[in-house]
């Protein structure tokens, strides 16, 4: 069995560390950013060295089913991260500073789907997906179909009704 898992709003919450870092480096001003322009610039800022995390300053927004899971599944699991890379992996690498088990990806802007499929002969079946975007989701539907999909929702409202919803890792079987 193998997981394949989205790093933001699937492990990690997102909406608490974006408020933690504008409050911690005075950066209020990015509010009025898109979600989309804001991340673009917290990348800039990464890539330039002015936003840096130390190791283990990001594990507290690490959702405690996800910590959790990722003890269980360690051997099992690898994350799938899209975006911005210089901030993912500035992220990630405070979050697991003591050198992760599993690996991780970043795959910029590529979809999802496209990504995973070409790696898919390396993992163990039954192969698991899940991820909070439906694009995401519906990219890997596409390109993988054999792959199990399910639609994280930290939120508690329903899903978009075409994948299986949990509201956390202690959904699954």
């Amino acid at each position: 069995m193998t997981y394949f898992l989205d790093f933001d709003r699937t492990l990690f919450d997102t909406s608490a560390f974006l408020a933690y870092i504008l409050e911690r480096d005075n950066l209020g001003g990015l509010l009025s950013l898109s979600e989309v322009e804001m991340a673009t610039e917290l990348n800039s800022l990464t890539a330039k060295g002015l936003l840096v995390f130390a190791p283990g300053e990001l594990d507290r927004f690490m959702y405690a089913d996800a910590n959790d899971f990722l003890r269980k599944n360690h051997d099992n699991s690898a994350i799938v991260t899209a975006g911005n890379v210089e901030l993912q992996k500035a992220k990630l690498e405070s979050v697991f500073h003591d050198d992760p088990s599993f690996p991780i990806f970043y795959n910029g802007d590529e979809r999802k789907g496209t990504f995973i499929a070409r790696m898919l002969t390396s993992y163990q079946e039954p192969l698991i997906f899940i991820d909070d975007k439906i694009s995401e989701l519906d990219s890997v539907a596409l390109h993988c179909p054999q792959v199990q999909l399910y639609e994280m929702r930290r939120d508690g409202k329903a899903g978009a009704g075409t994948h299986t919803v949990i509201h956390s890792f202690n959904e699954l079987s």
